[in-house]
């Protein structure tokens, strides 16, 4: 049986010293189709699967690497992801590898101990059924993007009606599904990452007091903006900007507001999930190619490729 591995780094060296490991001593009747980041890049253009049972990354501050796995991670959920983290890496960026349920070990872990944990992964890959590794079936293109107006529609009315500078909609990693807004001089991907860092513990908080069906609501009250956040179920978030000098409301109002909104939100994805329940997902899907241009683009020009 064949498993397909996904590696991104941009280090040639780095690059060649996983292929060896992963492909040094492989299982009778097991062939391991390990690819770069550029190798996919053209795979998935060409509309071919793109689905991984393991995918290697190097988490560095800043290389956005995790925006790609969140799609990675969206479109096939089985997928296991081991990240080695450089010394520079953030703690917002930990947290968030760790949402994404990856095995996260230090990038100078001895060639030894790093030997061991590939093979236990595989181990593990190997021991699970053939069918939850595999590749998800094809969904309508134009069933996605009709979903993905309708969220978009929602998402703008909201932030219409609660007169705010931008409204973000993603998941519990930050991943973006939608923003609708003004977005000039803002860093999003940071904000849609403190953000979803930040319900970390209130979801954990509910957890602790058996509680799963909470409604959580943060709020961050500062000298130019003002930033509410609430959760669309157990794996969404909406969020709302405010610029104070344009529009302070009161929070009570946002909250009413953000509360209706996340119901709407809520009660959208359980239509949207009754007709087809994988159809957002198949649009992040899309876009996995794209995301990986736009991330590696200029790193892995001289990348090994597969």
């Amino acid at each position: 049986m064949e498993y397909r591995i996904l590696l991104i780094e941009d280090s040639p060296n780095a690059y060649r010293f996983l292929l060896d490991e992963l492909t040094a001593r492989p299982l009778p009747g097991i062939t391991y189709h390990v690819q770069s980041a550029q190798a996919f890049i053209a795979e998935a253009v060409q509309g071919f699967p793109t689905c991984f049972q393991l995918v290697v990354a190097t988490l560095r501050r800043r290389n956005s690497v995790l925006s790609v796995l969140r799609k990675l991670r969206t479109a096939c959920p089985d997928t296991q992801l081991l990240l080695l983290r450089h010394s520079d890496a953030s703690l917002i960026e930990l947290i968030s590898a760790k949402e994404l349920r990856g095995t996260v070990v230090p990038a100078a872990t001895p060639a030894p101990d790093l030997r061991v944990l590939l093979e236990q992964l595989m181990a593990q890959i190997i021991s699970t059924p053939a069918a939850h590794n595999a590749a998800p079936e094809p969904r309508s293109t134009a069933s996605a993007e009709r979903d993905a107006r309708q969220v978009a529609a929602v998402v703008d009315e909201i932030r219409h009606e609660a007169h705010a500078k931008l409204a973000l909609y993603t998941n519990t990693t930050g991943h973006i599904i939608d923003q609708q807004g003004e977005t000039r001089n803002m860093d999003i991907p940071a904000l849609t990452s403190l953000v979803a860092g930040g319900f970390i513990n209130a979801v954990e908080l509910g957890r602790t007091l058996q509680d799963s069906e909470t409604q959580h609501f943060s709020a961050h009250e500062g000298r130019h903006y003002n930033v509410y956040s609430i959760n669309v179920g157990s794996d969404w978030l909406l969020t709302l900007v405010f610029d104070k000098h344009l529009m302070s409301p009161k929070i009570g109002v946002a909250m009413l507001i953000m509360k209706r909104g996340a119901e709407r939100l809520n009660s959208l994805r359980s239509t949207t999930a009754t007709e087809d329940n994988r159809s957002l997902d198949s649009l992040f899907s899309l876009s996995l190619s794209t995301e990986f241009d736009r991330v590696f683009g200029r790193e892995l020009q001289t990348a090994l490729v597969v």
